[in-house]
């Protein structure tokens, strides 16, 4: 996949992606101002892709494919 990593620091944004992912994975992150944090005081950036390109690849039988996607 190819695209523009765009940060996200949005707090209600973090707080939906957090609340996913608790769900969903069972990781727990601390919304704090514009980034995730955990427990141990670790600080981690969200980003997001806004896909311009995505390369696939099948292997039985062997196939490729490109799709481009336009703002």
């Amino acid at each position: 996949m190819e695209g523009t990593a765009r940060r996200v620091t949005d707090t209600d944004k973090l707080r939906l992606v957090a609340g996913l992912w608790k769900s969903k994975l069972d990781w727990s992150f601390e919304v704090g101002d514009g980034v995730f944090g955990d427990l141990e005081g670790r600080v981690g950036l969200v980003f997001r892709l806004e896909p311009a390109k995505v390369l696939s690849f099948g292997k039985d039988p062997y196939s490729q494919t490109r799709l481009h996607f336009t703002a």
